[in-house]
């Protein structure tokens, strides 16, 4: 076991250490862990040409127990309890943006722990659903009536964007939510409202960008029945979207779309309201009402019930998703009924198998989204709040082939 001393930021020197003699041919990996066994991280290295494989001492290569509870503090950002959030995304870089009712846009650049008023809600101004980046200087903002804005200075200046269809004629479809796969491609979901005969149905749309959000194109093949309330993709470039109705649809291409899973209709139909992959990109997790969690274990191929945490009312409804890790993450929602359940947030350790609750408050009714990087996680809701979680992410599980581990203990950003 080596040791070494880490920065304030959690990064430090190289250390060098000896490959053991059982250790196995291909991918293997080298472990840092902080000292008091909680915060891990690790890295992939190629092992070749090396002997017969032998069994190493348990004694001399312990393993960590990685801790999965995880737990929540309230922000302070300097918003009137009147504008409800509703969407937050993080850079990878520290900064952090979350948009909400009446327009309200906020930044941190230091990962949630102090916030800036970039523009402060206003009554009759049109509320933002959604925010991402593209990259870590240009994000994304979409609401209401086809609000959409964008940003190219990390969210303090932005600029209002009109969404076109194909044909270059402007529509107004409520963006529920917004994601870049790269700083040019990028996808807003949502949906739009007709009348036909007195009626007013809704419309499901998705709308997808190649030339970082210049122009804006209507997917001619993706089910209009019922309005699109999450997107997400993973890095091997797998969509997912879930709708109104329940449905879910998968892309491997980002504009041809497949139903993957669809609920029946009334008494059992129950409304998805978010999506997210694992780091690792093969789990996902939907989420919906009256505590509804959807797991698949390949990439959104095929989809099975999760049950939710022992004790907690059906009458929550989940209305945001998140992962830190491959592992780690949590999801968010509350009920809106007096006297209920309120903000409600669960989390997992193992991908979504198996959830606890970890965060409520029956004074306030919903918590909307989440979103997380490598070691926090940040979750809005009604009446501006704004909880986090710090340096909860458990140490990854390594692949079965792993034969040896190597401990360097080290101060991890919390």
């Amino acid at each position: 076991m080596r040791s070494t001393t880490a920065d304030g930021s959690g990064a430090f020197s190289d250390v060098t250490f000896s490959v053991p003699p059982y250790a196995a041919s291909g991918q293997n990996y080298v472990w840092a862990v902080d000292q008091t066994a909680t915060n891990a991280a690790y890295q992939i290295f190629t092992v070749t040409n090396v002997g017969p494989t032998a069994t190493p001492n348990p004694a001399s290569s312990p393993t960590p127990t990685a801790s999965t509870s995880v737990t929540w503090t309230p922000l302070t950002a300097c918003i009137p309890s009147s504008a409800s959030l509703y969407g937050v995304a993080f850079n990878g870089n520290g900064t952090v943006i979350a948009v909400g009712q009446g327009g309200e846009i906020v930044k941190s650049t230091d990962d949630g722990a102090s916030w800036q008023t970039i523009n402060a809600s206003s009554a009759g101004s049109l509320d933002l659903y959604s925010v991402a980046f593209a990259d870590a200087s240009h994000a994304w903002a979409g609401g209401q009536s086809g609000t959409l804005e964008t940003s190219s200075d990390g969210g303090t200046t932005w600029t209002p964007v009109t969404v076109t269809d194909s044909s270059r004629t402007t529509r107004y479809p409520d963006i529920h939510q917004t994601v870049f796969t790269s700083p040019s491609v990028g996808y807003l979901a949502g949906g739009e409202f007709s009348q036909v005969g007195g009626s007013t149905f809704e419309v499901g749309e998705i709308f997808r960008t190649t030339d970082g959000g210049t122009t804006w194109n209507l997917l001619s093949n993706v089910p209009a029945d019922e309005q699109w309330n999450s997107i997400a993709f993973n890095r091997a470039g797998v969509g997912l979207a879930v709708a109104t109705n329940g449905d879910i649809i998968r892309t491997t291409d980002g504009v041809n779309w497949t139903k993957v899973f669809s609920q029946s209709y009334p008494p059992t139909l129950i409304q998805l309201n978010d999506v997210a992959f694992t780091a690792d990109g093969t789990t996902a997790v939907a989420v919906g009402d009256n505590t509804v969690l959807l797991r698949s274990t390949d990439a959104g191929g095929t989809w099975a019930s999760v049950p939710a945490p022992a004790g907690l009312s059906d009458l929550v409804y989940f209305e945001g998703i998140a992962f830190s890790g491959s592992t780690q993450g949590s999801a968010v929602g509350g009920t809106g009924c007096s006297g209920c359940t309120g903000q409600t947030a669960i989390s997992t350790g193992d991908a979504g198998a198996n959830w606890s609750t970890t965060y409520g408050n029956a004074n306030v009714n919903y918590l909307w989204r989440i979103g997380c990087d490598s070691a926090v996680c940040i979750a809005v809701g009604d009446a501006g709040t704004m909880i986090v979680s710090r340096g909860s992410v458990p140490t990854p599980t390594p692949i079965p082939g792993l034969r040896f581990r190597v401990y360097l203990p080290i101060v991890m950003r919390c």
